[in-house]
Order: structure tokens, then sequence, then C-alpha cells
């Protein structure tokens, strides 16, 4: 045998090698990049229900505080306090506005009642 033949064969042995094994590389590395693409996904929907639920949990919160309140006819300083910090993080987390009236009518209440309308 001639010894470009044997170069050119073992040329073409090793190019396919090369390329059956950076095949066999690549097939895996996008096996393992859909993988964790996956978990991101379920990672970002997880995320999602939480944000959703802190919501909700934020509203549900300042509409209780809301009927108390106005119940009651005044919003102590340290719960309209409080309501501000709740609504500002609500609407951080993109609440609706079912909350900006609620929130309009506790801070409009007096901070204490009258003093001939305190209870003993």
């Amino acid at each position: 045998m001639d010894s470009a033949l044997i170069t050119a064969i073992i040329t073409t042995i090793i190019s396919s090698a090369t390329a059956g094994v950076l095949g066999f590389v690549c097939k895996h590395f996008r096996k393992k990049y859909l993988e964790y693409k996956k978990k991101d996904l379920d990672l970002e929907q997880r995320m999602n229900n939480l944000e959703k639920g802190m919501q909700c949990v934020l509203r549900n919160n300042i509409i209780h505080t809301h009927d108390r309140c106005v119940d009651k006819g005044y919003c102590a300083i340290y719960q309209k306090e409080a309501i501000r910090i709740e609504y500002d993080s609500y609407h951080a987390l993109k609440g609706n506005g079912l909350v900006d009236k609620l929130y309009s009518d506790i801070m409009a209440l007096p901070e204490e009642l009258p003093n001939n309308n305190k209870e003993a």
C-alpha cells in the first residue's frame, strides 16, 4: 500500500471519529441545556405563584383593615403606616386598582376618635 493512501485512510477514520464524538458531545450538552432551561421555567412559575399568593395576602389584609377601621371610625397612625407599606408592596406586585379606594378611605380616617366619642 502506498503511504499516501494509508494517510488518507487514517485521516478519514480520525475525521469520522472526531465528528462522531463532537456530535455526541453536542447532543449531550443540548440535553443538559434543555434540562436547565426547564428548571428555570419551573422556578419562574414558582416565583409567579409566590408573588400572586403574596399579593392576595396583602389585598386581604388591606380589605380587613379597611373594614375594621371604617367600623371603628378611625385608624391609628401605626396602622396607617403598616397599610402604607402593604399598599406599596401590593402595587409593586402589580396589584389591581381595587385596593386604591380602600387605601384612600383608610388614609382619610382620623387617627383617633374625638375625645367625646372615646370608649372608656
